[in-house]
Formats: C-alpha cells, structure tokens, sequence
C-alpha cells in the first residue's frame, strides 16, 4: 500500500507512548471538562447523547428513532435554532440567560467511563471535537454568505478528483459524518473539517481514510483556501493540551532500530550459527547476512525466555526453514508401492518439496512477527527481511515446478492454437503454482477449476475409446500424479466418475443438445413449480410446532390434518402443463436472443418504473410545500394529541379483542393506550424517558444489527468453506508429518510406511465424506434447492430401506441406520450438480462467444464486484472499512490483518495484469519486445489504479503509464490518468497496446471507458462524472452548466435539461456491455491480424 508523506511534521496525537512531564495525568470530572471547554469556547455545551440527536433530528428533519443520525459526537447551529429542540434548563442556563448566535454541543462523556480515562486523553478528544465543529460553523457561514460559491465547490471538487470526491462522499457518509440533505456543498465542507481534523490530530489515518488523495501536498493547498487551520487549532487548544510542534512535545515511536543490548557468548554463537545456515540456504551475499544478524539479536535475547514465547517460536520457525533447505524430503508411500506392484519404490525423492516446506514455514513466521514483542522499526525491517526471503522462495518454486506443469500439459495434448490460448496456458500453469505456494499442494479440482475458467479449452470427446482411456483432464491427473509427487494429489474415484459422465453430456455434440434443450429448460422449470410447494409445506411444518406447543400448555388444540393434505415427508408433485408452459419460457429464454433481449428491456422498464414511484414518493414528501405542512405547529399537536395516541388505542383494544376479552376489558385497554399515549408524546417527564429508552435500546439495536446479524451471516456463508479449508491443512499436515526426511534412520522409515497405509484410508474415508455426505447439506448455498428436494424423494424410502436391513441384516437399530443412509444420500446431489457447474465450461465448444469478466484473485470476484459493496462484493471497500475501525480503535491486530488482506487483494490485481495484459504484449508482433513491467497497484475504496513502467521509453524514473478502473454509480469506468510515456510508442505499438487494453478492459467486466465518453460528448463540454443518476456533464468556461444523460434511458437519451447545443447520446455505443468482442475477434487481435 502506499503511504501519504506530509511536507511538515505533523504530531499523530493517536499513537501516545508518553507524555509530558509537565501534562498532570490525573482524570478529570464533568464539570472541569466543561469550564475547561467554555474557558475556549464559551457557546458550547455538553449534552447528553438523547439530546444532541433530538437537536439533529429536529434540525435536519431526520425521521425515525435515531438509529443513524449523523454527526454523532457534535453539532453547530445557531441559537435560535437550538431553543426550538431543548430548553435552557437542559442546557443548564437560567431562564433568561440568551444564546450566543452560534452554539457547539458536544456530547456529554460518561462519568463511570470519564474517571477511568487519563486527563491528557480526555482533553484532545474534545479539543479534537471542538476544532471540528469550529471548521464545520466556518464552512457554513461561507457557503450561507456566498463567500463560497457552487461554482467554486465544483472546481475545487474537480481539484480533488470526480473519483476521489466520490470516495470522499461515501467514506463520509458510512462514517455517519453526512447530513442531509447530501448536496455537493454540504460533503465538500464536511470533507474540510474531517480532513483538517485527521491532519492535525491523527496524519497516520489519513492514507486509509481517504486513500483516493494521493497528493496530500496539493489537497492542503486546496482546503487552505477556505479555512486557516493553524489559527483554528490554536484559538481551540483547551488548557492542559499544549503540543509544541518543533519539538513534538508528545513522545511518538521511535523510526530507528534502537542497539540491543549486549548479547551473551552463548546466545552470539547461537546467532552466528542460525544466520550461517540461512545464508547458505539463501545463497545471500555478507551485508544482507549482517542485516539479519542485526535485527535477531534482541528477538534471540528474549527467547531465552521460554520455549513458549512467540519470540522462541519465531526462532524455531526459522531453525525449521534451514532444516528444510539441508535435508531432502522423500515419500514414504507403502500402498503406491502395493498397487504398482512394485515398480514404485516404498522411499522415493520428492523433488522441489524442499522450497516448498521453506515457504510454509517462512509464513509462519511472518505470521509471529505481529506477536512478538519488539520495536515497530525492528518489526518493519524484520518483515520486509521474511517477505524478501518468501518471494526468493516463490521465485525458486515456480522455476522448479513451471516446465514440469508445461511438459505435462504437452504430452496430453493441452496445446495453445493460437496466441490467446498461449496466454492462457501460461496463465493456467501459474494459477496452479499459486496454489502450490499458497497451500504446498493442489488437486483435481483445483486444476478442473482452473481450465474451467482459462480460455484453453478441453476438446471434445473424440469417441469411445477415449472416453474410456480418459480425456485430456483424466490423462493429465494422472501424469501429474507422477510428475509433481507429492505436490499433486490424484483425483478420488468418485472426482473422475463425475467427470466421465458429465463429458459425455457436456464433451459430445448430443449431449450438450439434451443438456441445453431438454434438461437445463425443464429441469429449472421443475424446481422453480416445486419450490413453492416446499416452501408452504414447511410454513406449514414450522405452525404445527407452534401449535403443538401451545397444545402441550393447554391453550389450544391439535388439529388433524384435512383429507387430502400430504402426509409429512409425501414429495408434493407440480403441475406438469405449468412445468411444460415454464420449460418452454426459458427455452425460449436462454435460445432466442430477440425473445431475450425483448423480456431483459421489459424486465428494466419494469425495474425502472417502480424505482421511479419509489423516488417520486420520497420526492413527493421532501417537497417544501409538504415540509411545511409536516413541521407546521398545528399538524405537530395533532400527531401528539391526536394520531399517535388514537394508534396506540386502537392498536390496544385490537390486541384485546383477538384475545377475545370482554367488551368492558376492551374499551379499558383501549383508553389505557389513550392515556398512555398522551402522556408519553405530551409530557417532559415522558419525553425525556422515552429518550432515555432509546438510547438504550438503539446501542442494543446496532451491536445486533452492525455486530451480531452480519458476522453470523459471515460465519454462515464462510463456515463450510472453513471447515474444508481446515480438513484439507490436516490431512496435510498429517502427510507431511509422514514424510521421510535426512537423518532418520531405517525403524522411522518402517513406522512411517506402517502408519502412512493406514493414514491414507482413513484420509480417503474423511474426504469422501466431507466432500459428498456432509458439506453440501450444511452449506446453505448448496443446500437449496438441490439437497432440499433430494431430501423431500428420499425420506419416504426410510420405512422400506429399515425393513431390508431388518430382513437381511444383523443391524441392531435398522431405523437409525436407515436414516443416517437416506440422510447422507441427497449431499450427494448436491455436491454433484455443484460440481457440474464448472465442468460445462471445461469444453472449447461450451466457450462463450464473447469475452466475458474473469475472476480475480483468490475472493471469486471480478474487478467490478471488488469495488461494488454488496452482500457477496465489494471486498475492497469492506477491508478499508474495517480498516478504518480498527484504526479509530487502536486495534493493531486487527490493522495489521487489514493491511495484509489489502496487500493480498493487491497481488491478485498485479496477477491479472501481468497474465493477461503483459503476458499478451509479451507475445504480440506489433509490440516489436518492448520490455513494460507492472510498477505499481494503488487501491482505494472506489478505484484501483496500476501503474506500468518502460525503461526504454520513459524521459525520467518517475514517468509511468497509469490507467484506472473506477466504481461510480454503479458502473466501472477504465481509462487512462497519465500518459506517460506513451506518446514515444510507433503507431503500430500505439495499436497493439489499445487492442490489448480493449481485451483487458472486457475482461475485468469494465463497462465504459472515459476515452468513449469524451468522444461522445461536444468539444464544449468542461467536464464530465458519473453519478447513480446517470453522466453529468458541465459546459461553460467555469463549468457553471450542469446536464444530466440517464444511461438507462434506453438506446437513446436526451441531456435534462434539454439544450439546442446538447446532443442526444447513443447509450448502446457508449456501453461496452452493448459491444461485446467476440472471442474470434479476439484470437485475430491477438495473432496480430485485426485491430480493436
């Protein structure tokens, strides 16, 4: 990730390891926190948390209980404004004391946790709070006055950046720093006051909050314009919170890696010793040697004391890679030797296994250094000393194991016909080493996966004989098995079973015919008409034990089922004409593109139609005249004194009658409700109970919703793939505990060929029933609605299946065996027809006819779902999120792991770069072996920006070619940022790199591109963004005319408003979406006979 540097030191008041001597550390009460913040600022208050959220509410017009209401720690407004929400009383003036024009409240701190802070803490985070306020009355004089203009607003928002303004305005907004409404005037002064604010009190938080500001320099010069934030800082400072910038008065961690202490005879050699061997395992030259020397000796010092400490694992981690580079690693394999009948060895070599045990155990201990207790310089160099020694490794592993993978994929017949397929094998066999360096292994499912998703494609099934001898993916499992022992695990009988049989329905020309016209069609319809059925049935199921409850305590009944009900466990049957008339549908759906195209426009119209009633109805409803009538004083009383007490009547004496009480006890507990209601919305007393409820129940209410709902979907969703996970390092782990290493003598070899036949049935069993029996039913993404149905033909068989074991058998608890046997049996489905999905696209006659959006890295998501927030999306934006929370708790474990997912999500980018965009130029003619090499990924919450150096070409080491891919609005934008060093490109150069961009830009599923946009638009055009609404275009010397094309207007829009130098725009030209590329195409761009 890269860092913002700051031009001026600038304190981060956040990282305190000490304070001054002259600062006293004792706590402070509430009332001296509050003369202490008049004394500066006479006109702020300190309210309760209730009452600062009932003036915002008020004041913004903010409905509901509060849950979100923004600006949460402090708020400014006038004086006025502020009597008409609280009373002097809360405030804690006399009655006829007079507000000052402009009021600060800032929220109360409470005493129990006040006393446990120290006095220093307690006095910058309110002086923190206090800067911020006077930032945000500052900006809202200016932009009140007219000091300020839209215009001006613009233009510094241009200044900033259209993506980075647009991170800024989400960032704001899930901080719940936004007030309503969100005009552009309003997040631009927002984004000043918590700028400054994260400037001069916290500098190290800003490169994550805002990561978009890659120029710090020039954003200070911008927000400098409008608000001097020195002064600010100094009229602000409350008493007891002095800071000296020159000398930076508050002692921050130290930047240099401070002498250890002298180190004793024993542990120097030890030192000595340990660093020999890694230089020797490493090949290092004497400096970098010292180095490591230099930065283990405190870690050597403290693990002395104990062989528990993370220090003295750190170390032995380290022992374990030097042993694992002296020592070769050979396979202990008894039952290979038994089925080869011999022509395995029981002990043979495992080539290359030596760097791959040195990776495993190179992150272990990059993963111990967050533990370890040492200085953060000394931790910095000691990462970047373990990261330097795992690329080595990687580089090491990839260049032993990438032309075994190659030959493999030569000798059965896996061969590239074209350059696109030559990038693509290229791409397969680092895909399959990236599993290899990330897991030490891979299988044949990580390798169907890989295919499956490369554009080197399987051959059709050629006949019998090959169906029988195996297709490509069957000969290479087991030339793999050979080739990469140990690395490669061959595939279970039940993985190759499945593949023959769907290569018969996916590999032959009759089988897909059935598949696509028959199976897919009609099967979709069947569980698309049962799924109702299943879904009331267990309705059904769930108000029977409801009911059956109350009938155990007395209060109602059991009712027999009605004559012709199913019976629990009777598989209800669909309607065969609506499974033939649906089957039909979507045959016509999925076969005739005008049919399909006609439904997806309708579809959108439809969308679009209730969105639009949606928007018109919130519109309607913020409209001033609507405004006026809600907040008029006299709809007011009638909500309090007549609408809300007349519901909560009306709502208690239904209550009563559907517990069929008396007439008498119904018009009690309906005027009880009266009663209560005026009381409750009329009184003070009861104003501010209900206030203090909420409080209350609104903290319960966001630990449920913010903490508790989410990470139990979370845990949900990401249990199975856990458990998996976890089986798989076991087994692992098991094996490699099994493997013979140098130095063990002949009785260890004996025991471990003993061991390893048992240890590989077992294994054999646990996989098989993990895979099949067990992770797709508790899986709720395979579970339904596969499982769910196999479940409902099944569980009827229980009753015969128990009465065959009862006959036949010598089965004690028939029943229960019955049970566990039907209930194991529908995981297979589901794991089938999981599985299933990825074979169809194995075969080159299942490709798509066009480039489509591949996955990037390992989190199963294109670039667009990287940057896009969603349920199963928007990876990128969630890491800098918790990022930011991490970073505002102080939870370094937790920040380092944000940083390290960030760093991971990175490297799968620069993977997808260098695969498909460099690997490709690599190979084009017209490139004429210009030598471009990927410098950087930069990623922000809406943007990832890559960077591409040419050493030929650029005038200067800082020149580079930087293209974006951007969210906003819902789209993802491609296009160039800086040129760099392209203008020296030949036209035939110039070419080739479009032509590849264009290949890339479908690839990463971009759906347009600013270069498009800009040729679309009149050369009077100023400026341009995309927002949700649509593309916003300004014209005009300053930009001062802003219109709006809605992009899902149809093929065709008008700019609104409309203007007669404004033309219409050509959606269906503009979006990619409407412009695939063909794969043809693609491979004739590739060899270098077409252009893009």
């Amino acid at each position: 990730m890269a860092r913002l540097e700051y031009s001026k030191p600038v304190p981060n008041f956040v990282s305190i390891v000490g304070l001054p001597a002259t600062m006293p550390r004792s706590c402070l009460t509430i009332d001296e926190l509050e003369c202490l913040i008049k004394a500066v600022e006479p006109a702020a208050f300190l309210v309760p948390p209730r009452l600062l959220r009932r003036v915002i509410k008020h004041h913004h017009r903010i409905g509901g209980f509060g849950l979100l209401v923004p600006h949460r720690k402090g708020f400014c407004l006038d004086g006025q404004a502020v009597l008409r929400c609280v009373t002097r009383a809360e405030l804690g003036m006399a009655p006829s004391a007079a507000l000052p024009p402009n009021v600060f409240l800032l929220v109360r701190p409470d005493p129990a946790r006040l006393g446990q802070q120290d006095r220093g803490e307690v006095l910058l985070k309110h002086w923190r709070i206090l800067f911020h306020l006077r930032i945000d009355q500052l900006m809202r004089e200016k932009l009140a006055t007219g000091a300020l203009t839209p215009v001006l607003v613009r233009a510094r928002i241009r200044r900033l950046g259209l993506t980075a303004f647009a991170e800024i305005k989400d960032v704001l907004r899930q901080e719940a720093y936004l007030l309503p409404p969100e005009t552009p005037e309003s997040v631009y002064a927002e984004f000043v006051a918590v700028y400054l604010t994260l400037r001069h009190f916290d500098a190290a938080r800003l490169p994550h909050f805002f990561p978009a500001l890659r120029d710090p320099a020039e954003v200070d010069a911008l927000v400098a314009e409008d608000i001097d934030a020195d002064a600010i800082l100094d009229a602000t400072r409350l008493a007891g919170a002095e800071v000296d910038f020159e000398t930076e008065g508050f002692r921050l961690p130290s930047t240099t890696i401070e002498t250890p202490a002298p180190a004793l005879p024993s542990n120097v050699a030890e030192l000595t010793a340990l660093v020999d061997r890694l230089q020797r395992a490493f090949e290092w030259p004497a400096d970098a040697a010292e180095n490591w020397r230099r930065v283990l000796a405190p870690i050597l010092a403290r693990g002395t004391d104990g062989a528990w400490s993370q220090e003295a694992r750190f170390l032995s981690d380290l022992q374990g890679v030097c042993a694992s580079a002296e020592d070769a690693i050979h396979a202990v394999d008894l039952m290979g030797w038994a089925l080869s009948l011999g022509e395995l060895p029981v002990k043979r070599l495992l080539p290359g296994h030596q760097e791959v045990a040195m990776i495993r155990r190179l992150r272990q201990a990059l993963g111990r250094l967050f533990l370890i207790d040492i200085g953060a310089a000394e931790r910095h160099e000691l990462t970047r000393l373990v990261g330097e020694a795992v690329e080595q490794c990687e580089r090491r592993l990839r260049q032993w194991f990438r032309p075994l993978l190659a030959s493999a994929l030569e000798v059965v017949g896996l061969t590239p016909g074209n350059v696109a397929e030559d990038v693509g094998r290229a791409k397969l066999i680092e895909e399959l080493l990236d599993r290899v360096v990330e897991d030490g292994h891979f299988s044949i499912g990580n390798l169907r996966d890989a295919v499956s998703r490369n554009q080197m494609k399987l051959p059709d099934i050629a006949g019998p004989t090959e169906l029988i001898g195996g297709d490509p993916l069957i000969r290479l499992n087991r030339k793999l098995a050979v080739s990469l022992d140990g690395i490669y695990r061959r595939g279970e009988f039940y993985m190759r079973l499945l593949h023959r049989l769907s290569s018969v329905a996916f590999g032959t020309q009759l089988g897909r015919w059935l598949v696509l016209f028959l199976i897919l069609p009609f099967g979709l319809a069947f569980f698309v008409m049962i799924t109702p059925g299943i879904a009331i049935e267990e309705g059904e199921k769930l108000t029977k034990l409801i009911h059956s409850a109350f009938a155990g305590v007395g209060m109602a009944e059991e009712q027999p089922a009605p004559a012709g009900h199913p019976t629990p466990h009777e598989f209800p049957l669909p309607n065969l004409w609506g499974v033939g008339g649906l089957g039909v549908f979507f045959l016509l759906l999925f076969h005739v593109a005008g049919f399909r195209s006609r439904f997806f426009y309708a579809l959108g119209k439809v969308g679009q139609g209730l969105g639009r009633i949606q928007a018109d109805a919130v519109g309607l409803i913020h409209l001033p005249a609507v405004q006026a009538i809600l907040h008029n004083r006299y709809w007011r009383l009638f909500r309090r004194c007549v609408l809300w007490p007349g519901l909560m009547a009306v709502n208690g004496g239904l209550l009563a009658w559907w517990l069929e009480l008396g007439n008498s006890t119904i018009g009690g507990v309906a005027a009880t409700g009266l009663v209560f209601g005026l009381s409750l919305f009329n009184t003070r007393v009861a104003r501010d109970l209900e206030e203090s409820v909420t409080d209350r129940l609104l903290r319960y209410w966001a630990w449920i919703s913010v903490d508790f709902l989410p990470g139990l979907l979370r845990l949900i969703m990401d249990l199975s793939r856990r458990c998996l996970d976890a089986v798989e390092r076991l087994l692992y782990a098991v094996n490699e505990r099994l493997r013979f290493r140098g130095g063990e003598n002949r009785v260890v070899v004996a025991g471990k060929a003993v061991v390893g036949l048992v240890w590989a049935v077992v294994a054999y069993v646990v996989r098989f029933a993990i895979n099949l029996l067990i992770e797709p039913q508790v899986n709720p993404i395979k579970h339904f609605p596969v499982v769910t149905v196999s479940h409902k033909v099944c569980l009827p068989m229980i009753p015969t299946l128990a009465g065959v074991l009862r006959n036949t058998t010598a089965v004690t608890s028939p029943t229960a065996t019955a049970t566990a046997i039907v209930f194991g049996i529908p995981g297979i489905f589901g794991f089938m027809v999981w599985e299933l999905k990825e074979n169809w696209k194995l075969y080159a006659s299942n490709r798509s006819a066009a480039l489509k959006p591949v996955l990037i890295g390992s989190h199963g998501e294109t670039m667009l779902r990287l940057l896009h927030p969603g349920f199963h999306s928007g990876t990128i934006p969630k890491l800098f999120k918790r990022l930011r929370r991490a970073e505002r708790h102080g939870q370094q474990r937790a920040i380092r792991k944000n940083l390290a997912e960030l760093h991971h999500v990175e490297a799968g980018i620069a993977h997808f770069i260098e695969r498909e965009l460099l690997a490709l130029l690599r190979r084009s003619k017209g490139w004429d072996g210009l030598a471009v090499e990927l410098a950087a990924i930069h990623l922000a919450t809406n943007q990832v920006l890559v960077e591409l150096h040419c050493s030929t070409l650029r005038a200067n080491a800082e020149e580079k070619f930087v293209f974006s891919f951007d969210h906003q609005g819902g789209w993802l934008i491609a296009g160039a940022v800086e040129p760099g060093w392209l203008p020296r490109l030949s036209v035939e150069q110039q070419r080739t790199l479009a032509s590849a961009l264009a290949g890339l830009y479908r690839l990463a599923g971009v759906q347009m591109t600013r270069e498009q946009i800009a040729a679309s638009l009149p050369l009077t055009v100023f400026a341009f963004d995309i927002a949700d609404a649509g593309l916003v275009v300004w014209t005009g010397p300053d930009g001062r005319d802003e219109f709006l094309y809605d992009l899902n207007g149809g093929p065709v829009v008008q700019p609104m408003p409309i203007h007669p130098e404004m033309p219409a725009l050509n959606t269906h030209a503009l979006l990619l979406a409407n412009n695939p590329l063909a794969w043809q195409d693609w491979v004739q761009i590739c060899n270098g006979s077409e252009e893009c």
